[in-house]
């Protein structure tokens, strides 16, 4: 993998993992000290709130009544990736420049492991048992296994090209790698962790951010080198449906299934969202966001798409039913990674007024 390609792709590779119903809603925003919005508060259901915050290297917890910063969290150099595990008890955030895992501990904001995995960590899942996380180290060509219990490293897995966003199957028995550098998808067996298929997905393709339908029968690949998004058959790795996402220069990275798997979102270069329906593998509407949107994930409830625009530090939240923005955070500084939780009451309009002393 080119250290330009590397470099743009761990820019971009912000959690691009599917949100299951047990999972977090992930959206980015950076260490400002003072967030504001342009509209009303918009409410979607979340826990605490964990900011990853790339410059300044931690992750920041904020709590869910105040919608107020209450603890700054060390973690490595630019951290890029984060996971939650099923149960919320984890959080584990990738550092792409010093390559490591760091788990926090969400019960008392601390850290308690720090693992070192591959050159270049930026994908990043945990299996729904949540037993073992899977991390995806481009520079490497490698993806790592570690178990939970023991923050260590099980197993690696290589002979991958470009790996860095990665997919996990509801039943959780096959991790999907995006092989960026290439035009494949990798499918790693989680009882053997080794790759037992490849899926070529054709000349020109670069596979970027992916999701698993809910019954787990399609994978949803976005094609970083066109405006298309790609429909595969997980049974046979055929491209069933090539759906373009409008305008020439679209060009998807980061993707979002709702929870009931009726709709993606995918985040794209020119500055929009897309929304396509997955009954009929058709765009249904382009949304206008801020510049250059980083990552995009939906709310557990599946009413709310966030947004984050890496270009002006913003985040817009967006209606999924009017498939408009409702609301734009201002302020930020160089926006990554936000973690949302299944049962809190997040007001992201609001934000949070300051920032603590880390």
């Amino acid at each position: 993998m080119s250290d330009a390609r590397t470099r743009n792709h761990a820019r971009r590779g912000r959690a691009a993992m599917a949100l299951a119903a047990v999972t977090a809603t992930m959206l980015s925003v950076g260490a400002s000290a003072d967030m504001t919005a342009s509209a009303a508060t918009v409410h979607a259901p979340a826990q605490t709130a964990y900011v990853i915050n790339e410059a300044s290297n931690f992750v920041s917890a904020m709590s869910s009544s105040t919608d107020q910063v209450t603890q700054a969290i060390p973690v490595g150099a630019s951290p890029v990736g984060a996971a939650l595990s099923p149960d919320g008890s984890r959080l584990y955030v990738t550092s792409s420049t010093d390559n490591t895992v760091t788990a926090i501990n969400t019960a008392t904001d601390t850290v308690v492991a720090t693992t070192t995995v591959g050159l270049c960590p930026v994908g990043v899942t945990v299996t729904p048992n949540g037993q073992f996380v899977y991390v995806a180290s481009g520079h490497a060509n490698t993806v790592s296994v570690l178990s939970t219990a023991t923050d260590a490293v099980t197993a690696t897995i290589g002979g991958l090209d470009g790996s860095g966003y990665l997919a996990i199957n509801p039943a959780g028995t096959k991790v999907y790698v995006a092989n960026s550098a290439g035009t494949t998808v990798s499918v790693i067996s989680t009882a053997t962790n080794t790759v037992t298929a490849t899926y070529d997905l054709g000349t020109g393709i670069a596979p970027y951010g992916m999701a698993v339908s809910p019954d787990g029968t399609l994978l949803y690949v976005a094609n970083g080198n066109a405006n298309n998004l790609l429909v595969v058959n997980t049974a046979t790795g055929e491209v069933t449906a090539t759906i373009t996402l409008g305008a020439t220069g679209a060009v998807p990275y980061t993707i979002a299934l709702t929870p009931n798997g009726s709709e993606v979102f995918t985040a794209n270069l020119n500055n929009t969202v897309s929304a396509v329906s997955t009954a009929t593998d058709t765009l249904t509407a382009n949304i206008k966001v801020g510049d250059e949107p980083e990552g995009i994930a939906i709310s557990p409830d599946g009413s709310t798409a966030y947004v984050t625009n890496l270009g002006d530090g913003t985040v817009s939240v967006i209606s999924t039913a009017a498939a408009t923005v409702t609301s734009t955070l201002s302020g930020f500084g160089d926006p990554i990674a936000v973690i949302l939780g299944p049962t809190m009451a997040f007001s992201p309009a609001t934000g949070p007024s300051k920032q603590p002393a880390s």
